[in-house]
């Protein structure tokens, strides 16, 4: 459910999550292919980014969500101007279907703000990256919650 009360639907997975061998096996994957990202959780089956970014941002979380629309059609979330991004605001990535959690903003970059997100990668693992460093490259839009 959204902070403003929408009905969201999502997925409880009961398959069986990965061994610890198949979870080391897929982080050192990812370690190679993105060795600027920063593995925070290891790799689960049971949720997806836009369950992390939008529901619940634990390891603890055991729902995979689909559609995330609701969030920001509702009113419980207010579309972004890039230029006022703030750590704390949501990234959704339109053409990839993929969210993060914005963690930190560095308005100091060289070409302009760059936000340092958190995001889980399907199921793979939650990732510390920055916003244009990971599987999920088109265009980007950026919400904060209204209170």
């Amino acid at each position: 459910m959204t902070p403003r009360g929408s009905y969201v639907v999502v997925i409880t997975i009961s398959d069986a999550e990965f061994t610890a061998q198949q979870k080391e096996q897929i982080s050192a994957t990812y370690r190679k292919e993105y060795p600027q990202a920063t593995i925070v959780a290891s790799a689960s089956k049971k949720y997806n980014c836009h369950s992390y970014a939008w529901y619940l941002s634990s390891t603890n979380n055991k729902y995979w969500m689909n559609d995330p629309s609701k969030y920001m059609s509702d009113g419980s979330y207010l579309k972004l101007n890039y230029s006022n991004v703030k750590s704390g605001a949501k990234m959704y990535w339109s053409g990839e279907q993929h969210s993060a959690n914005v963690i930190s903003v560095n308005s100091n970059a060289a070409n302009g703000k760059k936000c340092t997100v958190q995001s889980k990668w399907g199921q793979g693992p939650i990732m510390k990256h920055n916003e244009s460093y990971s599987p999920y490259n088109n265009s980007r839009t950026v919400w904060s919650k209204i209170s």
